[in-house]
């Protein structure tokens, strides 16, 4: 899916710079799939975390599939950008970007989006997809908690299909029927590829989750200065798994007990 050179060279795929970028193979594992473990220590000796790291410095600077990583930093790339404007062929992205796939008006769809499972591992018998819900939660001081927790009952389950923006955790939800009401509620819904996204939640099995730990973003946030000296060609690749591994042990030692 490569082509082209110079800048309007289209590259297979847009590899982002959030910290999720560098646990992708992480992501495919059915439990313990962040750079923190269930019980909230350190994850980073994973040997699947290595393998990202490795795969993504391949993609970039071996084969050259994916954008440069200091493309992506020193030019703040926008991976809608990126994909929209023919940048990139493939973006592994949140499942917001079904309705965007139809076009916005910032940025009109163009050509037609297909979607795909995540890449199963080869130790895995599913494609395993992750999950990061959005935590809602009632103020303490509130003084309609009962109401304001039937709104919220209400917002996560009948609400959230009614949106058509996003997809459900509801037990109760059609997912066929959603992926109708979000590519219907699309600016375009001719450029959204309507068989692959339904195959594409029928074959993807939900990773375990569990409410992350309080610390879990600075945990996080130790990883990238990291992986970013190993992505730009400044430390050994079992140096930079150490070091990341050592720094989010820290931040849960001086977390515990907290």
């Amino acid at each position: 899916m490569t082509k082209g050179e110079g800048a309007t060279k289209r590259f297979g795929a847009y590899l982002h710079n959030w910290p999720d970028y560098f646990q992708l193979q992480l992501m495919s594992k059915p439990e313990d799939n962040t750079f923190l473990k269930a019980d909230g220590t350190s994850n980073a000796l994973d040997p699947q975390f290595k393998a990202n790291l490795q795969m993504m410095k391949k993609m970039m600077y071996e084969d050259k599939s994916a954008t440069p990583y200091e493309d992506i930093i020193s030019q703040k790339l926008a991976y809608r950008n990126q994909y929209f404007n023919g940048l990139a062929a493939m973006l592994p992205m949140g499942d917001w970007m079904v309705a965007e796939s139809g076009g916005t008006e910032a940025i009109p769809a163009t050509f037609v989006t297909a979607f795909a499972p995540i890449p199963r591992l080869d130790s895995e018998s599913k494609h395993y997809s992750p999950v990061q819900p959005t935590y809602m939660g009632i103020a303490a001081k509130s003084k309609n908690k009962e109401a304001a927790y039937t709104f919220v009952r209400w917002y996560t389950s009948e609400g959230l299909e009614i949106g058509g923006r996003v997809f459900s955790g509801w037990a109760k939800s059609d997912t066929n029927k959603l992926v109708d009401t979000i590519v219907n509620g699309s600016k375009d819904s001719s450029k959204i590829d309507v068989d692959s996204l339904k195959y594409t939640m029928e074959n993807s099995a939900p990773g375990a989750t569990q409410v992350p730990a309080k610390y879990a973003d600075e945990a996080k946030n130790n990883v990238i200065p990291e992986a970013e000296m190993y992505l730009l060609g400044q430390q050994d690749l079992d140096v930079t798994v150490a070091n990341i591994d050592k720094k989010i042990s820290e931040v849960v030692q001086n977390n515990s007990g907290k």
